[in-house]
């Protein structure tokens, strides 16, 4: 949550266009999606837009591609590129977004990691990004054409944050667990999409697979295909418990395209088959 917003506030502020010829703040807005309906539809804008999500979770479409996202992911769309997006019905996201145009936006997005190719990345929403949000944001004129320069201002500066983290040369041990948290981040907001691999990962992050699979290995003890069965298998036990749905719903919903394939994993990791783990945790209720 931002300071000075009121939490089921939902506002967009409009900036003069052309201030600078490169790049231009045209809109920021906040979005509370506990108060908010979200949109499926796919669509296109004429601007560039990036999002800093604040809280919640939610799906970005583009490219083809589905990214499960949530708190301290940043995602970006080009002008005319179709994509939607929308929240998690259940942890619906909070996120702020800048509507960004100019000769240069697509090389300063490159400095944060963005390209056409890769829109989105991983827990770079610090609290030092929320602190420059914050900052510009309780201070913003709620009014058409106010503060253009300070909106670029802090635009830019927020990115500076997510630049120098990756510019800055931190003690080995400090890299290897950032590294493994962002992998497990991109873990745990994309399980449920059965056409996640990951070998995704490495991409998403800029670094080879094969070191990164051993960096994760070291640090956690288990490999990253491990984890990620894990989230699968965990998700389904709790659907399995609090829900109705049936096991082939569920398998679907945890990211198992493949339902015999779903029943094995989850009898070799629990000992039970789905419905057997159900009917016993009904009889421990």
């Amino acid at each position: 949550m931002i300071a000075n917003i009121v939490e089921s506030e939902n506002y967009v502020v409009y900036f003069d266009k052309r201030i600078l010829s490169g790049l231009s703040v045209d809109t920021v807005g906040y979005n509370n999606f506990k108060f908010i309906a979200g949109c499926k539809v796919m669509r296109k804008e004429e601007h560039f837009t990036m999002h800093f999500i604040l809280s919640g979770k939610g799906t970005f479409n583009i490219g083809g591609k589905s990214f499960r996202l949530g708190k301290g992911d940043v995602f970006y769309c080009a002008p005319n590129e179709l994509f939607s997006y929308y929240p998690d019905e259940s942890d619906p996201w909070e996120y702020v977004w800048f509507g960004l145009y100019g000769d240069n936006v697509s090389e300063t997005l490159r400095l944060a990691g963005l390209d056409s190719e890769i829109h989105v990345r991983y827990g770079v929403v610090t609290d030092a990004v929320i602190n420059r949000l914050d900052g510009f944001l309780s201070g913003a004129d709620k009014s058409v054409n106010r503060g253009s320069l300070a909106a670029v201002s802090a635009f830019t500066g927020i990115l500076s944050e997510i630049a120098i983290e990756d510019e800055q040369p931190p003690k080995q041990e400090n890299m290897t667990r950032r590294y493994v948290k962002r992998a497990k981040n991109c873990i745990e907001n994309n399980f449920t999409d059965s056409e996640f691999r990951i070998e995704h990962i490495g991409q998403l992050l800029f670094l080879n697979h094969t070191y990164l699979c051993r960096l994760f290995l070291r640090e956690t003890g288990v490999t990253m295909v491990a984890y990620l069965r894990e989230c699968r298998i965990n998700a389904a036990k709790n659907m399995l418990t609090s829900t109705d749905k049936t096991v082939r719903e569920i398998s679907l919903d945890c990211g198992f395209s493949d339902y015999p394939h779903f029943c094995k994993i989850f009898l070799s990791e629990t000992g039970f088959t789905p419905s057997s783990w159900r009917e016993n945790q009904k009889n421990l209720l």
